[in-house]
């Protein structure tokens, strides 16, 4: 569900379904799509904190030679800004 409200743009519900997923299945090997997406859920709602602490724990999670890892840290360059 979480994935179908972030298509349609629907960033608090497509968010509060991500959430309850990262509760419910804290070990699935997708965990770190939904942080990514629950990331840019956070940012396009401004819970620049909120994004920042998805794209940690996101950094955290993949191994370190993830393609995505650049694109996160840019993101956080970004919210970084913002929230200082």
């Amino acid at each position: 569900m979480g994935s179908f409200y972030f298509k349609k743009q629907q960033w608090s519900d497509a968010a509060v379904y991500f959430e309850l997923y990262l509760e419910k299945v804290p070990e699935d090997r997708r965990i770190d799509i939904i942080l990514y997406d629950l990331g840019r859920a956070y940012e396009e709602m401004g819970e620049s904190n909120l994004a920042a602490e998805m794209y940690h724990i996101f950094i955290e999670t993949v191994t370190p030679n993830d393609r995505r890892i650049k694109i996160v840290m840019a993101r956080l360059e970004k919210l970084e800004g913002v929230t200082k």
